[in-house]
Order: structure tokens, then sequence, then C-alpha cells
């Protein structure tokens, strides 16, 4: 009998600690630790700088309003940022069109027009960029990507690439 109530208690006590730990949250990673991960796959990254909302006023990488509303919004802030609980975002400084950013949102809806607001930006490089031979194939490639709740922009030379990385860090 002492044997079955140790194997029950011992039983109970496994059933507990594994029903504790697949009910704990995962953690997500920080869109700058994505964006990094992809920043560092890039084979002939331009210069550039990286941008990230989790940087302080004053440091490099801090990621003012301003350039988020001349990016994506138009001038001002899309209504959709405030539902952006993270983001980082990698820009050129030359004319090369690789560009990336990575987006948390609060909800999958807010995903949702993250995403449609990222497909505007990259019709206005694809645009800009147009007349530019050298830089096509990399333009049609271009992918703006729903993963959970983060939203990937990726113009890069190989985008297939920077979206597995980014989808193994996310999941």
């Amino acid at each position: 009998m002492k044997k079955f109530r140790f194997l029950l208690a011992f039983g109970l006590s496994l059933a507990l600690l594994f029903v504790t730990c697949s009910c704990s949250e995962k953690i997500p990673p920080s869109c700058r630790d994505i964006l990094a991960a992809m920043t560092s796959s890039e084979a002939g990254l331009p210069a550039g700088r990286v941008y990230s909302a989790m940087a302080e006023a004053g440091e490099s990488e801090f990621l003012d309003d301003s350039l988020l509303a001349a990016l994506y919004g138009g001038g001002s802030l899309p209504d959709v940022s405030e539902d952006w609980l993270d983001c980082a975002v990698f820009l050129p400084s030359s004319s090369h069109p690789c560009e990336l950013a990575v987006f948390l949102c609060s909800s999958h809806d807010a995903a949702s027009d993250t995403a449609r607001l990222l497909c505007s930006r990259l019709r206005s490089l694809k645009n800009a960029k147009s007349t530019c031979e050298e830089f096509s194939l990399m333009l049609e490639s271009a992918s703006v990507t729903i993963c959970g709740n983060f939203v990937l922009f990726i113009v890069s030379s190989d985008t297939q690439n920077s979206l597995k990385i980014a989808k193994s860090l996310i999941s």
C-alpha cells in the first residue's frame, strides 16, 4: 500500500510539473534579435543602420516616431502603430533597396493591418527602383510575411533564407 501511495504521489507530481511547464508562456524573441540574425545572414549587406523601438533616445539605434511616420505613414504615424509592441528596421545608407523590418504586434488583426501597410511600402520601393535593372530580382522576390503576431518585411538578396532564419527564431 505504501508503494502504491508513493507511486501515486510521484505520478501526480510529475503530471503537475508537466502541466505547469506546458502552460508557461514562451517569451517571444525581440525584433532586434530577429533582425540581427537576418542581417548577419545577408550576403553583401549594404552599409546602413539598424533602428530599434527598444533603444532609448540618444542611443545610436533609437527609432524615432518621425522616421516611422516617414517610412510607413506618409508623414504621420499610422493608427496601427499603437499596436506595435516592438519593432526593428534595417535601412541602407545608399540607394541600395535592401531593407529589412520586423514588427511584433499585439494581435493578429494588428499584424494584418501592419502587413497591409508594409505592402504599401514595398509597392513604393518597387516604383522608385523600377528603372534599376540590377535590383529587379531582389525587388521581385521581396516579401511581407505574417508569422504569428510578427510581421516581416524583407527586401533581400536571399528572401527565402532571411524568412527561414526569422521563422526559426519566432517558432
